[in-house]
């Protein structure tokens, strides 16, 4: 029988259950997604980018993320690239440079 909120009790339970693990999956995601990265996963790199960018199971490191974008890049992944163009651009965990950050495909191996 649902409570006032709509929600049935095993419902509540499972919502309870999910709110206490959810760190702890986010972060087992981070690094089954950093394994397949090492792997030449590009869009797992993509993924644990993203999760380092976000904070999300794991604490933001700017820098991390933008290895992890970097290695999608050279993978050839496109959101990648952009990725970690902006963060070169921007100097988000490495080192800002608008010359490099926007030049296609030469973001990792410089001029």
């Amino acid at each position: 029988m649902p409570h006032e909120d709509g929600m049935t009790t095993p419902m509540r339970a499972l919502a309870a259950a999910l709110a206490l693990a959810g760190p702890r999956l986010a972060n087992a995601d981070v690094r089954v997604d950093a394994d397949a990265c090492a792997k030449g996963d590009a869009p797992a790199c993509l993924r644990a980018g993203e999760a380092y960018v976000m904070g999300r199971g794991v604490p933001a490191d700017p820098a991390r993320a933008a290895k992890l974008f970097l290695l999608a890049c050279d993978a050839g992944h496109a959101k990648g690239c952009f990725n970690a163009g902006n963060a070169t651009y921007k100097g988000d965990g490495v080192e800002k440079d608008a010359a490099r950050a926007t030049a296609p495909r030469r973001i990792r191996r410089g001029p």
